[in-house]
């Protein structure tokens, strides 16, 4: 699959995220302390623990018992560069050694700009003291955000651990797409059908169609379908 489809995919799906976390603000308004009663009754109710609420993939950077170190937490934009990191088991101190593949590979890494006008989504090499590394070429200056996507051998389940990396060079303010429920990239027209409500659960369908030939000379990926970090 090309990788400009996996870029049409992701935008779509992590602009509808944000547009609905939007939404969500506007509907609910500004944030007011709960009466002393209901905290009080909510308080009992969890046993005398606060009730804690899952956090989305990718806003934590560390998460059961694993840590990202983004070891490269700058680069300069227009220059090519090297991204270092490691995922690090908490109980130990040390990094993880062990991962289950997932897609085909066994680490997915996404870097995307706070404006989500830049997307890259790598497979980076691991070394023989189990960091990792990849290249990168970040078009524009600002702030990115990254993404680690894995499944840590032995662990139940997968993890997306997140970190933000500024680019450094003049920095010249993009206007942010439009938010649209179509898009046509590299010869594919991509289209989100669903909609989401705040606190409640629900899905999202893509239709993916070939309308023409993609250009000539356009990197190929792996196969599967990215639509953003796991939630």
């Amino acid at each position: 699959m090309h990788t400009g489809l996996k870029v049409g995919i992701f935008a779509t799906a992590l602009a509808a995220t944000f547009g609905s976390a939007y939404g969500a603000g506007k509907a609910v308004g500004p944030v007011v302390p709960d009466a002393p009663a209901a905290r009080h009754a909510d308080h009992a109710a969890h046993g005398g623990r606060a009730p804690a609420a899952a956090a989305p993939g990718g806003l934590q950077i560390a998460e059961g018992g694993y840590s990202l170190d983004l070891k490269t937490p700058a680069v300069t934009a227009g220059t090519p560069a090297e991204l270092r990191f490691a995922v690090v088991d908490d109980r130990t101190g040390r990094p993880v050694t062990a991962y289950r593949p997932e897609h085909g590979k066994e680490f997915h890494f996404i870097v995307a700009s706070r404006g989500l006008t830049v997307f890259r989504h790598l497979h980076p090499r691991r070394a023989a003291d189990d960091t990792w590394s990849t290249p990168v070429d970040l078009p524009a200056a600002g702030g990115y955000r990254v993404f680690a996507d894995f499944a840590p051998g032995g662990a139940k389940g997968g993890l997306t651990l997140g970190a933000d990396l500024a680019a450094a060079g003049t920095y010249r303010p993009a206007r942010a797409p439009r938010p649209a429920a179509t898009a046509e990239v590299d010869g594919y027209r991509v289209t989100l059908d669903g909609a989401l409500r705040p606190g409640e659960p629900g899905a999202l369908r893509l239709r993916v169609t070939k309308v023409r030939s993609p250009p000539v000379g356009r990197p190929r990926a792996g196969p599967g379908v990215c639509a953003g970090p796991r939630s």
